[in-house]
């Protein structure tokens, strides 16, 4: 068995549990220190577990998959009750809103006109730069609903980051 076919089976097999757990230490660090520095570098440590889990934990193929037509896999899901794709449509979301959330956090992020809007393009920006690498080295499905709900989970974490660092209402 190749090493990075190794590596992908241990991965996969963690990936969920790993990314609960980041997700867990990166608000509870947030919280308990409030420093800006660790926000920012949380958020460089969790792109490389991005990167890590959709490129390198991957078999290649000879073959370039891609799917063209935007939304498709909705309609997989709600017309043909393809519920596994329901649960990669979720994980994909939630596999970038950790992301959102520390990019929220960020001093820097925070001080711009438009935050949310900045964090959404930085998880877009991520997003295509995995599905451009995947399809060159033929490394899995190139897609633009993959590109879309990476892109949603990064703004719902950015939108969770700010709201959590509002004041809460007095009683």
């Amino acid at each position: 068995m190749p090493l990075i076919s190794y590596a992908s089976a241990v991965l996969c097999s963690i990936d969920l549990r790993l990314w609960l757990i980041f997700a867990a230490g990166s608000i509870v660090l947030w919280h308990l220190l409030k420093r800006q520095e660790i926000a920012l570098r949380s958020a460089i440590i969790y792109t490389a577990f991005i990167l890590i889990l959709t490129l390198f934990s991957r078999e290649g193929s000879h073959e370039q998959a891609v799917a063209l037509m935007p939304l498709w896999s909705w309609g997989q899901v709600l017309f043909h009750g393809n519920y596994e794709l329901f649960v990669q449509i979720c994980l994909n979301l939630l596999l970038f809103v950790p992301l959102g959330g520390l990019l929220g956090c960020c001093r820097w992020v925070q001080q711009q006109q438009r935050p949310l809007l900045l964090i959404s393009l930085a998880g877009l920006v991520l997003s295509i730069s995995i599905e451009w690498t995947q399809l060159l080295f033929h490394l899995g499905l190139f897609e633009w609903d993959d590109m879309l709900h990476n892109t949603i989970g990064c703004a719902l974490g950015g939108l969770a980051a700010s709201l959590l660092k509002q004041p809460l209402p007095e009683p």
